[in-house]
């Protein structure tokens, strides 16, 4: 009987070794976007890719990084999308794909400075923790696929030239107001 449940159990494990190796494997054959699709808080992310027209980029042979803003944080991005604005689409997405590396975060907080299609990001490690734009923390690391490396964010990386316009515009409405008094 004992010797019975020892090989159940030796056995046991062999099956789940083997199922975790399969499913390890198995992810590393999508790409990012279909690994994307399998993510189940990133349907602005994957709604705006489309209509940017860059689900290429993820889907091509890479590498690529991508840094992807969860649905619970993407309101900037939502925004963009619902208006059909499909150039401020754009122009947002780029900020948060790398199409010429696979970075993991490490290596990202070690470039201090990274080029994204967007612009340029910056990144910093603060303890544990890995900072772009001095504001948008990494959530989860080094989710592989394919072609490339995603990495969870919690905020929306906004294209240099959309900040300062903002920027821009506030400084005059306030001027504005200042001028009204």
């Amino acid at each position: 009987m004992r010797r019975s449940i020892k090989v159940f159990l030796v056995n046991l494990v062999i099956v789940l070794v083997t199922s975790l190796i399969l499913n390890s494997a198995l992810a590393q054959n999508k790409n990012v976007l279909d690994t994307l699709k399998g993510q189940k808080n990133c349907s602005v992310f994957l709604k705006a890719v489309e209509m940017a027209e860059l689900t290429e980029t993820l889907t091509g042979e890479g590498p690529v990084t991508v840094l992807v803003p969860t649905d619970d944080v993407a309101e900037d991005l939502k925004s963009a999308v619902d208006e059909g604005d499909t150039d401020k689409v754009y122009s947002i997405v780029s900020c948060h794909i790398i199409s010429t590396e696979g970075l993991s975060a490490n290596e990202l907080a070690e470039s201090g400075e990274v080029y994204t299609d967007g612009g340029t990001i910056t990144v910093k490690k603060e303890g544990k923790d890995i900072i772009i734009n001095d504001t948008i923390k990494i959530t989860k690391a080094d989710i592989k696929a394919s072609n490339g490396i995603i990495h969870l964010i919690n905020g929306v990386i906004m294209p240099a030239e959309e900040e300062a316009f903002e920027e821009e515009t506030f400084e005059e409405e306030s001027e504005e107001e200042e001028g009204n008094d």
